[in-house]
């Protein structure tokens, strides 16, 4: 499911769609996340880059797509 959710992020990005439709389902998304990568930083190989920081204030979509280093194009 985490993958599912960001990979919509993903293509709402590109599209330029709004992707906050389903807070519940990216809380329950990150939450897997934080237990598969807890921390930020990445091992050797691994295919992502560093977490990004997220304001204090980001919606659990916006922290779940900052996990595997994912920047909104408004802000690339």
């Amino acid at each position: 499911m985490r993958d599912l959710v960001t990979h919509t992020w993903d293509l709402a990005e590109a599209a330029a769609h709004p992707h906050g439709r389903d807070p519940e389902l990216a809380e329950s998304a990150l939450t897997t996340a934080r237990r598969v990568r807890p921390g930020p930083r990445r091992a050797p190989g691994t295919p992502f880059t560093r977490a990004i920081e997220t304001p204090e204030d980001a919606g659990p979509r916006t922290r779940l797509a900052a996990r595997p280093g994912r920047i909104p194009l408004s802000r690339a």
